[in-house]
Order: structure tokens, then C-alpha cells, then sequence
């Protein structure tokens, strides 16, 4: 049986449908699998917009450009459902829950808060009883063929080598819950750091706990998988090359470079990085769920590292490759010469960060100001600088993820479904290209500037503020040297204070 037939006249259910790897989920399917039944996906209103709205606005994207032109009737099999997973029982009306429970075969659970500075108890409602609600719709199911259960290879966070395997608990996923029903917000936001230590924030602490919530509800009574993706990053090739839909993650922060607005960054040059593409990781996630299926295992719930290798290189080579391609193909729009670094020592960061960042953000502000328009830079390099230091601590350990049934799939089940072959690993080269298309896709599809075809108007661009930057740090280090070493007396200080030591020995 192939894996186009395993999910021939199966209902799917999905939750985070709208969300960046929701989004290629849905699509991928659809694509791949033309015999698959209908896809519910479960929707909430928001910012004005009902289900039916944002089921529009959903089917309108891009990403579904290859099925509308080949395959439109395909989109018809999409149908929105009212919830929320913030709410118990998903905030599912008793019809729309009977429905699911009569009609659905697989669950993909893919639904999540993905900050890492988000308050305690909105990361548990979301991502701990959030999962609570779908693995108990799941055993409700009449007709179930498999739980899928979207994690994160750094739910671990306190372990820097990790195997397909389930964890320790930090902590009691039961009593998680209850306290963020029950107890005083500004109580449990004092108690935070204290209540999920190991783990730096609070997003990889409901993602551990929420393991646990499928492992214990689930084992034994219906067959479930937890999938563990990396860092996703831009598609490499399907459906469209080098696209995304947000700034998350290190292609927002390399265009942050590209446009001169993000100067340095926390990390160890030589760390091997876990980037993996958005398309591949799907592929991973759906021939996990075909795999479990076939091996019809003893009803443990199976753990698949989603980490392939597609991308082999250390984040200083990364920034390395951004910043050439910065020169090479400039971003539009740019606000200050492109030169990003990285480095190690937090003091270095916070030095660099107040002349780099904050001083020349304060400067354009300023002249918006001046001009009439809103001030936004120094609000900017805020959430940057918040940004950098919350994922310093990912940044600075070398991970390793064991991915033994990742190997084995693309082995043994690529063969007998070509269309979700993995690729080789990227050469240099093909690194440097991918991240070039990667930089124009989020451009296009994210911020949705235009380029300059020939890029002359960028290149123009780029040399003028190369001029300012040089300026800005003759400036900066001449008064650092007339501050230090004039103002102060410094060297004449060290020489007395040298002299006046052999003087007494």
C-alpha cells in the first residue's frame, strides 16, 4: 500500500491549519493525495473576521496557487469548523463535535503558541490542555487511525542530546492545568521561572509537558505519534520556492540584517545549526504518520525527530553566507549598511547594541518624527533585541538530534512514494542560493515590497549608507579613543601606576 493509498477516503482533522506549517500540511495533502476525504480545520474568529472569512482568506493564499491551476475541485474538500483550542472542548458546538467524532480518521495537532516570552498560563492553556482536549476528541473518534501530535526537537531544551524518545517530566502536566485555571496571574507570573526551571521559557515547557499529555492519555487505547521538527525555515522547492508567511525564526532575523536594522547577534560561531526547510519537514511529519501505520506497532507512542541534515552548516558560516548575499542581492528599503556578527560574550552584545542598534534607531526616529510619520525604529530594535536574547540560550549549546527513523523512512518508504523524496544536503553553493530565494520570498510573500528587477536602485542604496556607516564608526571609535585614553589620562595612568609598583618593590 502506498502512502497516497493509506489516506485514500480519509477525514482528516487539523488544528493550527492556518499557521505557516498548517498551511503546507493542508496543501501537501491535497497535492499528494488526491484520494483523501475532507480536511475539517478548526478556526476561531478573529480580528473581525468569522470561519467562513478566514476560511476564504486561508484558501486565497498563495500557497495554494499549484492546486488551484491543476486540481481546483480539490479545495472544495476543506471545510472550516468554529473552535478554539484555548477553550474546553475546543470551544466545539455539540453538532460541529458529533460531526468530527462520526467523520474524522487522523488528527494532526499542530496548533500552538510559539513564543517563547508568552505568560505561563496562556502557554499551558494553550499548549498542554489545548492537547488535553484533542487527545480526548481523538479517543471519542468512532472511527480513529492515528493521533499525529506536532512537538518540537527542543521541548528538551535542558538535554543537548536527544533521541527518539520520550523524557522525564518537569513537572506534572495535571497540576500545570489546574494551576493556570485556578491560581492568581500575577502570583503565577512572579512563580514562573522558579515552576519551569529546567527550561528557559515557557514555551519548551508546556511543549515537554504536552508530550506527556499525549503519551499518558493516549498509550494503549488509540495509535498516536509525536513529531519533533526542528528550526523551520522557508520551503526549498514545494509549492513555492522559498516561501513563508512570517518574520519568526533566522530568515526574519537575516532580513533584519539585510536591511541594517540587526547588527549582532547572541551565539557561538561554530555551533552546527538545526535549520530544516518548511516542505521538508512536512514530508517528514506525513510518511511518520504512513510509517507508524504500516508498523502497526503494540500501541506505544512513537517519537520522530524531524531534524534531517537538508542544511549542514554553523551559524557563523549562516551569517557568513546572509551577509555576502546582502551585498550581492541587497533588500530593498534598507535603513543602515548591512555587517552582522555574532558572538558570545553578552557584554560585547549590550556595548555593540547601544551604539549599533539603539543610538542610529533613535536617529531615524528623529527624523520621522521631524517628517511627520510615525516614530517605529528604537520599537523595533526593541522587540530584536528581545528576540536575541531569548534565543541566546538555543543559540550558544551544540544540539544533537538522533533522527534513526528519519533515515530509515527516507530508506525504505521514499521508495515507493517519489513525490516525498527528501533531497541530498546542500552544497555551499546551494546554501548560498537557498537563502537568496529564501530572502526574496519573504520579501515578497511577508512584507510584500517590490524589487528594483535589475537591483541598481538597491545597489545605490547600499553604497550610500557604506559611506554613513564608515562615518558613524570613525565617529564612535575616535570618541571612545578621546574619552578613554585623553579624558581620562588613561595610558598616563597605567605608566605612573607601573612605575610607582617597581618603585616600591
Amino acid at each position: 500500500m502506498s502512502l497516497a493509498q493509506f489516506f485514500e477516503g480519509k477525514n482528516i482533522f487539523i488544528t493550527g491549519g492556518t499557521g505557516f506549517m498548517g498551511k503546507l500540511l493542508i496543501e501537501k495533502l491535497l497535492r499528494s493525495c488526491p484520494g483523501i476525504g475532507k480536511i475539517y480545520v478548526l478556526l476561531r474568529s478573529k480580528r473581525g473576521r468569522n470561519v467562513e472569512e478566514r476560511l476564504k482568506q486561508l484558501l486565497d493564499g498563495e500557497v495554494f496557487d499549484k492546486i488551484r491551476e491543476n486540481n481546483p475541485d480539490a479545495l472544495d474538500k476543506i471545510i472550516g469548523i468554529k473552535g478554539n483550542v484555548t477553550e474546553l472542548n475546543l470551544g466545539l458546538s455539540d453538532s460541529d463535535r458529533q460531526l468530527l467524532v462520526d467523520n474524522v480518521n487522523i488528527i494532526y495537532h499542530s496548533a500552538a503558541s510559539v513564543r517563547f516570552d508568552d505568560f505561563l498560563d496562556k502557554s499551558i492553556m494553550i499548549n498542554i490542555r489545548g492537547t488535553r482536549e484533542i487527545a480526548q476528541l481523538a479517543l471519542d473518534l468512532k472511527n480513529p487511525t492515528i493521533l499525529v501530535h506536532v512537538s518540537t526537537a527542543y521541548c528538551n531544551g535542558d538535554r543537548y542530546e536527544v533521541d527518539e524518545k520520550l523524557y522525564p517530566p518537569h513537572g506534572d502536566w495535571r497540576d500545570a492545568i489546574l494551576s493556570a485555571e485556578t491560581c492568581d496571574k500575577e502570583l503565577l507570573h512572579i512563580m514562573t521561572e522558579k515552576y519551569i526551571y529546567p527550561h528557559v521559557n515557557t514555551y519548551t515547557f508546556a511543549k515537554g509537558l504536552a508530550e506527556h499529555v499525549v503519551n499518558d492519555m493516549c498509550k494503549g487505547k488509540i495509535q498516536a505519534i509525536i513529531t519533533r521538527p526542528s528550526v523551520v525555515i522557508n520551503t526549498l522547492d514545494e509549492p513555492l520556492a522559498g516561501w513563508n508567511d512570517n518574520l519568526n525564526g533566522p530568515i526574519g532575523l537575516m532580513i533584519a540584517g539585510g536591511k541594517g536594522i540587526l547588527r549582532l547577534s547572541i551565539g557561538r560561531y561554530d555551533n552546527t545549526l538545526n535549520y530544516i526547510p518548511a516542505d521538508v519537514a512536512i514530508k517528514g511529519i506525513i510518511l511518520a504518520t504512513y510509517d507508524n501505520f504500516i508498523k502497526n506497532n503494540s500501541g506505544d507512542v512513537e517519537i520522530y525527530n524531524i531534524t534531517q541534515r537538508i542544511i549542514k552548516c554553523s551559524h557563523g558560516q549562516f551569517i557568513d553566507e546572509a551577509n555576502k548575499m546582502n551585498l550581492i542581492s541587497p533588500v530593498p528599503n534598507i535603513v543602515w549598511y548591512p555587517r552582522n556578527f555574532v558572538t558570545t560574550c553578552y557584554y560585547n552584545y549590550y556595548l555593540q547594541v547601544i551604539f549599533f542598534h539603539l543610538l542610529p534607531a533613535i536617529f531615524w526616529d528623529i527624523l520621522l518624527k521631524l517628517f511627520k510619520k510615525k516614530p517605529m525604529v528604537v520599537k523595533l530594535q526593541r522587540k530584536i533585541y528581545t528576540a536575541n536574547y531569548i534565543l541566546g540560550p538555543f543559540s550558544l549549546p551544540n544540539y544533537t538530534f538522533k533522527n534513526n527513523k528519519m533515515i530509515e523512512m527516507q530508506e525504505n518508504l521514499v521508495k515507493t512514494n517519489p513525490d516525498f523524496g527528501y533531497p541530498a544536503e546542500l552544497s555551499k553553493e546551494c546554501l548560498f542560493n537557498y537563502l537568496i530565494m529564501s530572502g526574496k520570498g519573504v520579501i515578497k510573500y511577508v512584507l510584500k515590497e517590490s524589487m528594483d528587477p535589475t537591483g541598481e536602485t538597491e545597489r545605490k542604496r547600499l553604497q550610500r549608507f557604506k559611506i554613513a556607516d564608515i562615518i558613524w564608526r570613525t565617529f564612535i571609535f575616535s570618541f571612545a579613543w578621546w574619552l578613554f585614553f585623553i579624558q581620562f589620562n588613561t595610558v598616563q595612568c597605567i605608566t605612573n601606576g607601573i612605575y610607582n609598583y617597581f618603585q616600591n618593590l
